[in-house]
């Protein structure tokens, strides 16, 4: 738990810093959605310059899915320079808001990216929450699967314990605003 804190507070610094934190005048629902959907646009036609700024407002303004794709961006190198730590923090932003793919994203990124110890609990409790999400396209979702078997193998005793704490912090988890 305390290590998610300090992922938590490393993320917002982080991204406050590049600006990515919260904006100060909200924009509406409809305002929002119309700035996903250009940035998206740009995006599908790999324009990544002409994405970022607009995904930028729309994250700032709560959209878990924009979050997403600038965590791909920066994952990438898309436009933007390749940085796994913005990427790893943009997708546990949007992940925290209750975005599937993110929340794979974010185990992924734990598992791959993190050179010190991962704590199995977390790691497991992000897999759960993006198989069972309904955001979770298809491909990550089978991924979030199969990272769970590779965690979970049927021979390991102490596992259980392991996987009903997850279950638990699971039912217990909702999003963040």
């Amino acid at each position: 738990m305390k290590t998610a804190v300090v992922i938590i507070a490393i993320a917002f610094l982080t991204l406050n810093s590049i600006g990515f934190a919260a904006a100060s005048d909200q924009l509406s629902e409809q305002e929002t959605l119309n700035l996903y959907k250009t940035g998206r646009a740009h995006f599908d036609n790999k324009d990544y310059e002409k994405a970022y700024r607009p995904l930028v407002q729309a994250a700032q303004n709560g959209d878990r899915a924009a979050g997403f794709l600038i965590g791909v961006m920066q994952m990438y190198g898309l436009g933007v320079e390749q940085n796994h730590s913005l990427a790893a923090t943009s997708f546990m932003i949007s992940a925290m808001q209750g975005f599937g793919d993110a929340q794979y994203m974010t185990a992924f990124f734990m598992e791959e990216e993190t050179v010190t110890p991962v704590d199995r609990v977390e790691l497991m409790k992000w897999y759960l929450l993006a198989v069972t999400n309904p955001t979770t396209g298809k491909p990550l979702r089978r991924r979030a699967q199969q990272s769970l078997l590779d965690l979970y193998p049927s021979e390991c005793g102490p596992c259980a314990s392991d996987f009903r704490k997850a279950l638990e912090l699971v039912h217990a988890w909702r999003p963040t605003e």
